[in-house]
C-alpha cells in the first residue's frame, strides 16, 4: 500500500500548484479537477475507508489523511460515502499536528491536514484547526502568510457553523438529514463553504 500511497501527494499537489490563483482558489481547483483522474485511487480509498491503516511514514500518513478526507468527496459526490473518511482523517491528523510532526511537509499539505480537522462535525476538532492556524502565524514565511490567513478564515467559518448548527447543513441531503429553515437560509449561496 505504501508505494501506491506515494502516488497520492504528487497527484493531489499538481492540481493545487497554481501560483497565479489566489490561495483559496488553488484548493477549489482540486475540487474542480476531473473525476476521471481520481478514479485510479478508488480501490485504495475503499480499502482505507474500510480500515485506515497502512501509513508507515509521515508522507504516507499525509497521503492517507488526504485520501480519507478529500478523495471520497470526488469519488462519491452526493452520497453518504463522500463523508465516510472524515472522522478517520481527523483522528490521524490531530495528534500529528499537535506534536508538530507535519513541520517538514510542504505548506499546502500541512494546510490540508489542518483542514481535515474541520471537515468533521465535531466542535473540538474545528477548535483544534483554528488553533493550529493561529500557532503557525507568528513564524510563517511571508510567502505562506496569505494562504494561512485565507484558510484560517475558512476554518473559523466552519467552526462558527458547527457552533450554530452542530453539523454542516450542506451534507444534509447526502446523509439523509432534514434541513431546518435556519440551515436552508445558510445554504443559499454558501453550499461549498458549509459542506
Amino acid at each position: 500500500m505504501g508505494a501506491y500511497l506515494a502516488q497520492v501527494l504528487p497527484f493531489w499537489e499538481k492540481h493545487i500548484d497554481r501560483p497565479a490563483l489566489p490561495p483559496w482558489k488553488r484548493y477549489q481547483a482540486w475540487y474542480a479537477a476531473d473525476r476521471a483522474g481520481v478514479l485510479q485511487f478508488e480501490e485504495l480509498v475503499e480499502t482505507l475507508l474500510a480500515e485506515s491503516t497502512g501509513a508507515r511514514d509521515i508522507s504516507n500518513t499525509a497521503a492517507t489523511i488526504i485520501l480519507l478526507d478529500q478523495f471520497p468527496r470526488k469519488l462519491f459526490p452526493g452520497q453518504e460515502k463522500a463523508y465516510a473518511g472524515h472522522d478517520s482523517a481527523a483522528d490521524i491528523a490531530g495528534p500529528l499536528l499537535r506534536h508538530g510532526e507535519d513541520e517538514h511537509l510542504p505548506i499546502a499539505v500541512r494546510i490540508a491536514l489542518a483542514m481535515s480537522l474541520c471537515s468533521v462535525e465535531r466542535q473540538e476538532m474545528a477548535d483544534a484547526a483554528v488553533a493550529w492556524f493561529d500557532a503557525q502565524m507568528p513564524s510563517a514565511a511571508d510567502s505562506d502568510r496569505a494562504v494561512l490567513e485565507d484558510f484560517r478564515g475558512i476554518a473559523e467559518r466552519r467552526r462558527e457553523i458547527l457552533g450554530l448548527h452542530g453539523r454542516f447543513p450542506g451534507r444534509n441531503a447526502a446523509l439523509g438529514r432534514t434541513t431546518t429553515p435556519t440551515e436552508a437560509y445558510l445554504l443559499v449561496g454558501h453550499a461549498i463553504e458549509v459542506a
